[in-house]
């Protein structure tokens, strides 16, 4: 029988060296994504993530029907990984949000897995896998409509302390990159020797281990090369000058989980008084930090929160920073801000969030999908912020990030050097509530420690739900409060004024590997052609 003749799109060396070529490619994927998961919190299994390329690199790498496809592995690995990962969207989304999400990062992993397999075929394949790797991690936070770059494998690492110098040097793409490049050069390391002790029916020979133990000599050498420069890289974080008192107060008790409406809304700020109140009488402080819709509705609408927004600014003596949503300049539009509160209860300036969660915060096209089966649960449309900015708190230079702003680096870096001083220390203000008793909250605390590696700063992670946390700035996390527990933590906070390599140079990597990537998919594609 004549074997058919490889078509243009097969690379017959590729899948005869797949060390597992046993396994189906969606297996191999799905334990990729299984691990991508395991490696964030809750598990947080953190050394889980250097083997997510290298399993995802080998299913896409494979051939289906005569031709390779990398659009089951990417299913496989998508679903598993991202539904996991998202599935706390559910309650307060709906099935038909958490699976349109699901369906774009799977479709962007379609397009790396494309990249990668066919960059197999390429000298330095660990290095341009890992740029391919990032470029389109940098695509996926931008396309479509501002994009979510969560669950990325630089987030991964934050606990992980000889990764951290990366993330002060060039952020938290540096952080991937690395153990992509790592990964990558395992899987080069571990699929050659194994490779070469098959026969031609593909069963393993030991009697070849000995003579083919060089055929994994490329992937060790980028395997330990991208080790040796993460664990020789050092940059130590900003010096500290002076420190702060602040007050984290979250108002939401287990009891609130009953909806939205305007009388809730003046419970739970009114729980936030009584809650100052009691951090007020143990002393000074030099910042109170009310998080994201502790004042869920503009204070004109009510006499109760205009009241309550008084008495709060006062008993603060004008150092309140409180979350409010604010009336917008058009019917059923809103701002989301975090205002500072003088002493006479005025709002004396504001921080308003200038990147909005689509479907979240407000609905693309609303005249014409406004029908659709769930977006009823977003009724109003918030109005970006158009400046970044450093809001001054009784004399305090504080940058703020509002909820899932705190995903963006370069957003994050543009609000801490606005002001004509960098700012001292980092506010995420963050809601949290309709996503109850699931591991987002932990997620999300871990994008506000890769902004406290990024940026030197200490960040006072806020959260009206709890999980209200201080990192330093090496990611560390301190004070962490319980889960739907009306409490308030006291806390001193060291400020910075100094610069990472980050706050100085930006996320230049995220430009880059974007321009690179899509130059390699547009040439790769010219070529199969």
């Amino acid at each position: 029988m004549i074997a058919p003749e490889p078509t243009q799109d097969s690379d017959p060396q590729a899948d005869a060296t797949s060390t597992w070529s046993a396994w189906p490619s969606w297996l191999l994927a799905a334990a990729g994504g299984l691990a991508l998961y395991l490696s964030h919190p809750d598990a947080e299994i953190r050394v889980l993530a250097f083997v997510v390329p290298a399993l995802f690199a080998s299913a896409a790498s494979r051939q289906h029907a005569g031709r390779r496809s990398a659009l089951p592995a990417a299913a496989a690995f998508g679903m598993v990984a991202y539904g996991l990962m998202f599935r706390w969207l559910i309650p307060s989304a709906g099935y038909a949000a958490w699976v349109l999400l699901v369906v774009v990062h799977v479709l962007w992993l379609w397009g790396l897995g494309w990249l990668l397999a066919r960059l197999r075929r390429w000298p330095a394949f660990p290095l341009t896998g890992a740029l391919a790797w990032v470029g389109i991690d940098a695509w996926r936070a931008t396309v479509p409509l501002g994009g979510f770059a969560w669950g990325t494998l630089g987030t991964s690492q934050v606990g992980v302390d000889w990764m951290v110098p990366m993330g002060r040097i060039a952020g938290e793409n540096a952080m991937t990159l690395f153990v992509v490049l790592i990964s990558l050069g395992l899987l080069l390391a571990v699929e050659g020797p194994l490779a070469a002790t098959r026969d031609a029916a593909g069963r393993i020979r030991l009697e070849r281990v000995r003579s083919t133990l060089g055929a994994g000599q490329v992937g060790v050498a980028w395997l330990a090369g991208g080790a040796l420069v993460v664990t020789l890289a050092t940059v130590e974080p900003p010096a500290e000058d002076g420190v702060a008192q602040v007050a984290i107060v979250q108002p939401w008790d287990e009891e609130f989980w009953q909806g939205s409406d305007l009388a809730l809304d003046e419970v739970v700020a009114s729980n936030a008084l009584d809650l100052t109140r009691q951090a007020v009488a143990e002393g000074p402080l030099d910042l109170v930090v009310w998080p994201e819709s502790t004042i869920d509705a503009d204070p004109s609408r009510s006499a109760v929160l205009a009241t309550v927004v008084e008495q709060a600014g006062m008993l603060t003596d004008g150092h309140l920073l409180a979350g409010m949503n604010r009336n917008g300049p058009r019917p059923r539009t809103f701002l989301n801000t975090s205002a500072v509160v003088d002493a006479t209860g005025d709002i004396v300036g504001s921080y308003q969030k200038r990147h909005l969660v689509p479907f979240g915060e407000y609905v693309p096209a609303r005249s014409l999908i406004g029908w659709f089966p769930g977006l009823e649960q977003t009724p109003n449309d918030g109005v970006p912020g158009a400046d970044r900015q450093v809001v001054e708190v009784g004399g305090l230079r504080v940058a703020v990030a509002i909820c899932f702003e705190s995903l963006f680096g370069p957003l994050v870096r543009e609000n801490v050097l606005a002001g004509d001083e960098p700012a001292q220390l980092l506010v995420v203000s963050t809601n949290d509530v309709s996503f109850k008793r699931v591991d987002q909250p932990a997620q999300h605390r871990d994008q506000s420690r890769l902004r406290a590696i990024e940026t030197g700063r200490w960040v006072v992670h806020a959260s009206v739900a709890g999980g209200s946390t201080v990192i330093d700035p090496s990611g560390g996390v301190h004070e962490v409060s319980d889960l739907f527990e009306a409490e308030y933590r006291r806390v001193e906070i060291p400020l910075v004024t100094g610069s990472t390599p980050f706050l100085r140079t930006g996320d230049w990597l995220r430009p880059l590997t974007m321009l690179l990537s899509a130059v390699a998919a547009l040439a790769l594609a010219l070529m199969s052609r």
